[in-house]
């Protein structure tokens, strides 16, 4: 097995509606597992840019007011 000399950078995305509620998606890369949706950071992307290439590539929504919950 390779190792990896450096980390990996990931983002999930809280997204949530006018009534507070979140939403989930069953993932393929969790065994189905219910979880936020996202993905890796590509190299030279932003952390916003990363999480809106995400959630598109992934729910086909479009999202515009990002918050940085934690790191």
């Amino acid at each position: 097995m390779q190792q990896r000399l450096f980390p990996k950078v990931c983002v999930g995305v809280i997204i949530h509606n006018n009534e507070n509620k979140i939403f989930l998606a069953q993932s393929y890369k969790w065994q189905d597992s219910w979880c936020v949706p996202g993905g890796h950071l590509e190299c030279g992307e932003t952390l916003e840019q990363c999480a809106k290439r995400e959630i598109k590539e992934e729910t086909n929504l479009e999202i515009e007011q990002l918050e940085l919950v934690c790191i």
